[in-house]
Formats: C-alpha cells, sequence, structure tokens
C-alpha cells in the first residue's frame, strides 16, 4: 500500500476517503503523506474549476463531474491531518490552509469546512492554528458577503472549535499580526451571535 498513490492515476472518491481513514486510524503517516500529495496535486490540476468560471451552476458535463470528484476527496484531508504530530502536522495544516486559499470553486472548500472540527475537536497535538484561524476567517466574511450563509455558518463552527482548544491551552493562536480580519470578523453578524468568538476577538 506504501506505493498505492501515483500521480498520474485517479482514484475514486470513496478509495480515497478509505485510505485516509486507514492512516488516521493506523497513524500511517507515510501513507498519509502520499495521499495528500495526490489531493494537493488533484485540486491543482483542476485550478481552472473556480468560483470565478463558475457562477450559479456548473458550466458542463466535464465540470460537473471533476467538480463532484474534488468535493469527494476534500474531506480526507481533515482524516489525514489526524496521522501526523508535531512539525509534519504543522506543515500539513500548511497545506491544508493552501488549499482553502486556492480559488478553487468554493463548493470543495466546502467540503473540506465541514470535515475541520472532526480534526480540531480529535487533533492530539498542541500546534499553531493561527493560519487556519485567519484563512477560515476570510471565508467566513467572503460567503457572508456573497450570501452564502451555511457556508459562513459552517465556517463559523470552525472556528469555535479552534476557540474552544485555545481556551483549554490545548493549541496557539496568535491573532496579533492579523488585526484586518480580528476587525472584520468583530463587526459581522454571525460573530457577534456567537459568544465565543465575540469575547475572544474583544480581547485581541
Amino acid at each position: 500500500m506504501g506505493t498505492m498513490f501515483e500521480k498520474n492515476e485517479k482514484y475514486s472518491g470513496e478509495a480515497i476517503l478509505c485510505a485516509a481513514t486507514f492512516c488516521e486510524v493506523n497513524g500511517c503517516s507515510k501513507i498519509a503523506q502520499q495521499v495528500m500529495s495526490y489531493i494537493c496535486n488533484i485540486m491543482s490540476s483542476h485550478s481552472g474549476l473556480n468560483s470565478d468560471n463558475i457562477t450559479c451552476e456548473v458550466s458542463s458535463a466535464s465540470d460537473l463531474k471533476s467538480y463532484d470528484y474534488l468535493t469527494k476527496i476534500a474531506p480526507a484531508v481533515a482524516h489525514l491531518l489526524l496521522s501526523v504530530d508535531g512539525a509534519e502536522l504543522f506543515h500539513r495544516v500548511e497545506q491544508a490552509v493552501a488549499l482553502l486559499k486556492s480559488n478553487t470553486f468554493w463548493k470543495v472548500k466546502q467540503a473540506l469546512i465541514i470535515e475541520l472540527p472532526y480534526f480540531i475537536e480529535r487533533c492530539a497535538s498542541h500546534t499553531d492554528f493561527t493560519a487556519l484561524f485567519v484563512v477560515v476567517g476570510s471565508l467566513l466574511a467572503e460567503n457572508d458577503m456573497s450570501q452564502r450563509r451555511t457556508f459562513a455558518q459552517q465556517c463559523c463552527v470552525v472556528l469555535e472549535y479552534i476557540v474552544k482548544r485555545v481556551q483549554n491551552r490545548e493549541c496557539i493562536l496568535s491573532l496579533c499580526k492579523h488585526k484586518d480580519i480580528v476587525e472584520t470578523l468583530k463587526k459581522m453578524a454571525i460573530v457577534k451571535s456567537s459568544a465565543l468568538l465575540d469575547n475572544l476577538l474583544k480581547c485581541e
């Protein structure tokens, strides 16, 4: 299985998620690295499938197939993150942040966002979640402005999970260099309705 994932091959979404779950349960960091690289390569190769090119509808049958595949493999990232720790985890979180920053179609990002609380709640490492908080906060603001309220609420849930870890001293969060996003979030009704987030941001 160590050489299963080749970058020129395409595996079903179910196979990717199954492999990611296997890595999570068994702590197979080397296989997790291969699967993560595969996902990142696939996302990069489909970078044209983005929110600028697709409005309300996916433009073609080919785009629809690609979009559907990306939404199936994106949640696997959250499980892969649980198969590593320490410096390796920090690097993998950076990769997840890069995926969320990319210009891929917003529903693909949403598929990952939905699964992130699973990772955050179970993460055993005391790692730095600052970059993750900032990118998810930016997505929250972006999707709230775009009237994608469900996606914005899902982003809010991710931020709340991070804040809970901060309160329990289980992760690092330093927003002193990110005043712009802090100020933006403070003004948002969806954030004000969350006591956890509202209290945290008032202290920043």
